[in-house]
């Protein structure tokens, strides 16, 4: 799968996260419910990734089919989760991460480099790139995850790291939305 058919996937997905649900005709409702705004379960999306295979090659296809340039990079680092679990063991890896910016809309490309992770999970049988998740900033990541649970009981923590060097903690979340992960990180 190409990148370009995978970004144009993407901004379809955000597209559709961000519209607002419309209700149909049919479906008569109250005045006050029609009047108010749906309540919004998540803060604004953050990016959209992908694990690739080569970090390098990824860009290059981005730079050759967005027109991306040197400017449009705004995060190029090698990350190592020293603690934390996957799939219910403890987690010890490193990946290649990389940040666009395009507009308003993040994209991410992840390279991983050791150990057993999420990433190196995601392409095993793919030859190439992969959708792995949506991402949110979100206020409470303990408050976020028992909302996830509480509104899908099937919704589970696939990874809870710690980022080497940092004072940074992140997770993913499965069964919260069909098809991919959920990325939850802390900030405001």
């Amino acid at each position: 799968m190409k990148p370009a058919f995978l970004i144009a996937a993407a901004a379809a997905v955000v597209a559709g996260l961000a519209a607002p649900v419309a209700l149909s005709a049919a479906e008569p409702q109250p005045a006050a419910a029609a009047a108010a705004p749906a309540p919004r379960p998540y803060p604004q999306l953050t990016h959209v990734a992908w694990v690739v295979p080569n970090l390098d090659k990824a860009l290059a296809d981005g730079a050759a089919q967005l027109g991306t340039k040197p400017a449009n990079l705004v995060f190029r680092r090698v990350l190592t989760v020293d603690r934390g679990t996957y799939q219910g063991r403890p987690a010890h890896f490193s990946a290649e991460f990389a940040l666009l910016e395009l507009g308003n809309t993040q994209f991410e490309f992840i390279q991983p480099l050791t150990g057993t992770s999420p990433y190196s999970d995601a392409l095993k049988g793919h030859r190439g790139a992969v959708l792995h998740h949506l991402a949110f900033t979100v206020p409470d990541l303990d408050g976020q995850i028992a909302a996830a649970r509480r509104a899908n009981p099937q919704a589970r923590v696939v990874l809870d790291a710690h980022l080497k060097g940092f004072d940074a903690r992140y997770v993913y979340m499965s069964g919260v939305m069909p098809g991919t992960l959920v990325e939850f990180i802390p900030g405001r």
